[in-house]
């Protein structure tokens, strides 16, 4: 690839990560905020509601955000009508699940504050679904620059309405109303640019509708029993424990959610390529595949490597010094990162190759893993207990996915250079444990651990750098051409 082809591919992949640690900042600044002024008392009853409302609207997807980034990656698609019944799809179902929502939520055992607060977050919910539908229209033009600015001003003014009301005794539902601002801002922008990328007008088309739901339903299925599995425990902790509790698990869950925006605009970057490729070139495609995952292994390792052996500094600047004893789930979470981002890497892969009916058959032993691991876990160990289900499970289903493209792919894709960098990073993770044992600042075990990683990797021979490269031409590609053909 030529150097002015890899400096224009750099800096247009650096503007849009620069983007996303942008908002990770804002959000964990708000955060921090919200932790400061409510407690862990207070921010346990923001995060069940939250993370109740986010669970309702996530099951309301029903798998179309995929199914819609693939159908309108497809040569020669139906554009508009794909989007504007996409659209209206997604409002029928964003506003019915909502407002069941609502309604049980008085059923619940959680505390009145609780409900409250989900009452408040309710509109913002409903413009956060609708933005999650949209997010695949810039996906697959490669704009997602575009969407991400509108995220960052979404995220600014969740930062100007927590700080307006901290210090003036608001309770959790205020802060509830502040991020309901802060989606509806976020959505308002991302329309106005996502106009320009096609006609967003709702298209009430039921032939249309019975297509993409028969096309996403094999797939809901399995991201609904995935969302049961990361949503559980935040709703399990607020019902059988204390707000406490779930505002010490809320504290590293957000962190995590955080830094999944980074692994998400990845996969957002590569699905595009792999639905185009998987409906022509196998050969292509596996390429993709692989090069794909190396990078969620390399990048995501590193990243998680920075995250554990910083964990304790990383609590207490977030959210204070009330919340010191998140540091361990935070460290657990950093070892969930790699592995879940690679695993929705596969899934999309899978979805690209038509194989979402067999995603569920992948993720229903997951899941029974999980709550078996919940139940046990949970009553034990709390948080802990909560996010160790969680990897036990999420290594299982990597490990399905796994198995199911190298079954379908014409080109193999070698197990020995993943299982190399796998090695790699739980060697360096091990290294990131005797450091803290030994009591060493968090400074000095980053600044052992990352070069450490370095030179295992170099030992192992495992950095497959031809297939980063031949991804990172394809990406250069489509982020120069403006989008895939047919689109």
């Amino acid at each position: 690839m030529p150097l002015t082809h890899n400096r224009a591919l750099g800096f247009g992949l650096f503007l849009l990560v620069a983007g996303r640690v942008g908002l990770l900042l804002f959000s964990l600044l708000s955060t921090g905020v919200m932790t400061r002024d409510l407690g862990p008392h207070g921010f346990g009853d923001y995060r069940a509601a939250v993370g109740y409302l986010g669970m309702i609207v996530l099951l309301a997807d029903l798998g179309l955000a995929s199914i819609f980034v693939r159908e309108i990656s497809v040569p020669n698609a139906d554009y508009n009508r794909v989007v504007g019944s996409a659209i209206s799809l997604r409002l029928v179902l964003a506003c019915a699940s909502i407002a069941a929502a609502l309604a049980l939520v008085f059923a619940l055992p959680f505390t009145d504050e609780a409900r409250q607060a989900a009452l408040w977050a309710a509109p913002g919910f409903l413009a956060y679904s609708l933005h999650l539908m949209i997010f695949g229209l810039f996906q697959q033009k490669m704009k997602q620059s575009q969407v991400i600015m509108a995220e960052i001003t979404g995220a600014i003014v969740l930062v100007a309405a927590v700080v307006a009301l901290w210090g003036r005794g608001a309770s959790a539902a205020a802060f509830c109303g502040a991020l309901s601002l802060s989606y509806v801002t976020t959505l308002a922008i991302a329309l106005f640019h996502a106009r320009r990328h096609a006609s967003l007008v709702p298209r009430f088309d039921p032939a249309e509708w019975s297509r993409l739901l028969r096309a996403s339903v094999p797939l809901a299925v399995g991201t609904t029993m995935t969302i049961a599995i990361y949503q559980s425990p935040t709703l399990l902790l607020a019902m059988f424990t204390t707000p406490e509790v779930v505002g010490n698990y809320g504290v590293p869950q957000k962190i995590f959610d955080s830094l999944m925006g980074i692994g998400l605009l990845t996969i957002g970057l590569a699905a595009p390529l792999l639905a185009n490729a998987a409906a022509s070139d196998g050969e292509r495609f596996a390429g993709v595949v692989r090069g794909g995952l190396q990078t969620m292994l390399l990048g995501g390792t590193a990243l998680a490597l920075v995250l554990a052996s910083t964990a304790p500094v990383v609590v207490a600047v977030v959210a204070g010094p009330a919340f010191t004893d998140s540091a361990s789930t935070l460290q657990l979470f950093a070892l969930l990162f790699v592995i879940h981002t690679c695993s929705l890497f596969l899934r999309e892969a899978a979805t690209a190759m038509h194989l979402q009916n067999r995603i569920a058959w992948r993720v229903a032993p997951a899941m029974a893993i999980a709550f078996v691991g919940f139940a046990t876990l949970i009553p034990r160990y709390g948080g802990n207990g909560a996010v160790l289900a969680l990897i036990v499970s999420e290594t299982f289903l990597l490990f399905n996915f796994l198995r199911l493209l190298r079954g379908r792919l014409s080109v193999r894709l070698p197990p020995g250079v993943f299982a190399k960098l796998a090695a790699a990073g739980l060697i360096a993770a091990a290294l990131v444990y005797a450091c803290q044992v030994r009591e060493l600042s968090w400074w000095l075990t980053t600044a052992l651990v990352l070069p450490a990683y370095g030179v295992i990797l170099l030992a192992v021979g495992s950095v497959a750098i031809r297939d980063i490269q031949q991804l990172a031409a394809k990406l250069h590609g489509r982020l120069r051409g403006g989008g895939l053909q047919g689109g």
